[in-house]
């Protein structure tokens, strides 16, 4: 009996007007989006990266002729963020995300002859603007998200919103369950037939974006971006799932179609547009204030003193060389220095980035808010891949620090003290043996980040059905 209920339901579906216009609209978005990739400027960020891969390369080839020493002072230079080949799938707002990290010396003090350069650390740089805490942007991006959790919502809330009141309103439920057909069935039956029409709707419309932008865009799509499409059509399926659940559910309690409609356009408001923006009001009155900045450089120049470098005696370098002694006294102050400043940068850094967190979780309450993060995740944009790109930096930096160190040890004629050239070994350093940054994009990763949304869209699903099905079991047929 489910069988039938299904395909009647699909007949009536495939024959309404709303299904045709949608469609219509759904793939002329999804058009628009292809095209607008093809003219985007992927491929100049594609080259700004790899020419930024290129320069960090020959600094880091420069400073290893130089030692363990010059590797030590100068740093990593810079470190890059490649850019997503599948950005028209969610923008994540990546313009606004910093596209280079930095390790580079921040300054030095002079000492007579002796020169001491202020320790490199990885500065997690400044957002332009803060990343969007909601759903709608300051302006519309037509990207897969936005398609998906705009368009195809309101269209399953369309095929559904009549699916039961309808039926009892015309008489026609009475007669399907007077026979032994259950209720479950014809529920069953029609949030089938409604999640299938949208599950064509929607693979029609990606397939034409796919071929747009395979054929004529700048990227080619590979084998390997085959499962992390297949996850994120995936994500919209479930999405999806959600609103024509919800969709049933109110039907299923209303009495006329036209009340049916009005209720959910407005829950339909209230998820999509009103929730973000109270959100990011609500976040906005408990973001931790800046740091402050003349405190921080108070407590650089009390390191300073601490260490009494103003009122060291600077004695001549014996044999080019500078005593152990004299050299210790710089070497623990920068030590205290790189303490003090790293502590600072991951401070600032959590404070800029809370806010945006706490909106983040906030807006879980709402099943969009769910499938653009897990969509950012699957497709390696917005703050999920800059989080984690930005943790695989910070351990390269230790692993950096390490080989420095080892390298050093393994030199007898070292002093083995951090931070400073002439506490270090001065033996060039084999260009290939110095560690490279290479951050790690597979499908695991992604995977990862978007499990507790994906998680939580399959929830969404099955509570809305559930839901559906309870109200359903209790309302009267009249």
């Amino acid at each position: 009996m489910i069988r039938i209920i299904f395909w009647r339901e699909v007949l009536d579906h495939l024959m309404s007007l709303r299904l045709a216009l949608t469609l219509l609209i759904t793939v002329a978005l999804l058009v628009v989006n292809g095209v607008v990739f093809c003219f985007s400027d992927y491929d100049r960020q594609g080259e700004e990266y790899r020419q930024g891969v290129r320069r960090t390369a020959a600094h880091l080839e420069g400073l290893a002729r130089q030692g363990v020493a010059g590797l030590a002072e100068g740093g990593p230079g810079e470190i890059h963020k490649r850019p997503s080949p599948l950005s028209f799938i969610a923008s994540g707002r990546e313009a606004f995300l910093p596209k280079v990290l930095d390790a580079f010396p921040g300054g030095s003090y002079g000492f007579g002859g002796f020169q001491v350069k202020i320790p490199w650390l990885l500065r997690s740089g400044t957002p332009q603007a803060p990343p969007s805490m909601g759903l709608v942007s300051d302006f519309v991006e037509i990207d897969w998200v936005f398609v998906i959790g705009f368009c195809l919502s309101l269209l399953a809330l369309l095929l559904t919103y009549d699916g039961v009141c309808g039926e009892r309103q015309a008489g026609t439920l009475r007669l399907l369950l007077a026979g032994p057909t259950p209720r479950y069935a014809v529920l069953l039956g029609k949030f089938g037939a409604a999640w299938a029409v949208l599950a064509v709707t929607l693979a029609m419309g990606l397939v034409v974006n796919l071929l747009i932008v395979h054929l004529f865009g700048p990227l080619e799509l590979s084998a390997g971006m085959g499962a992390r499409l297949g996850l994120i059509f995936a994500a919209g399926l479930l999405y999806l799932a959600c609103f024509v659940g919800l969709g049933l559910l109110v039907s299923a309690g209303s009495d006329r179609p036209a009340a049916c409609l009005v209720s959910l356009l407005l829950g339909w408001t209230v998820l999509l547009v009103l929730l973000p923006h109270t959100t990011a009001g609500v976040v906005g009155y408990v973001a931790p204030p800046p740091l402050d900045g003349p405190a921080h450089a108070a407590a650089q120049q009390a390191l300073f003193e601490e260490h009494g470098l103003g009122r060291q005696h600077h004695p001549a370098p014996e044999d080019g060389r500078f005593p152990y002694e004299y050299v210790k006294v710089f070497s623990e102050f920068l030590r205290a220095r790189l303490a003090l400043d790293q502590h600072w940068e991951e401070e600032r850094w959590r404070r800029q980035v809370q806010p945006v967190l706490l909106g983040r979780r906030l807006n879980r309450l709402s099943p969009a808010g769910v499938f653009q993060y897990a969509v950012e995740s699957l497709a390696g944009v917005g703050l999920p891949r800059h989080q984690r790109f930005l943790a695989q930096a910070r351990r390269y930096e230790h692993n950096f620090r390490q080989f420095l160190d080892e390298r050093d040890r393994a030199d007898p004629e070292s002093h083995h003290l951090f931070g400073l050239a002439a506490g270090l070994s001065s033996r060039p350093v084999p260009p290939e043996a110095v560690p490279r940054f290479h951050e790690d994009l597979s499908m695991a990763i992604a995977l990862t980040d978007a499990a507790l949304d994906l998680a939580l869209l399959g929830l969404f699903a099955l509570l809305s059905f559930l839901a559906a099905h309870l109200v359903f079991l209790r309302r009267e047929i009249s």
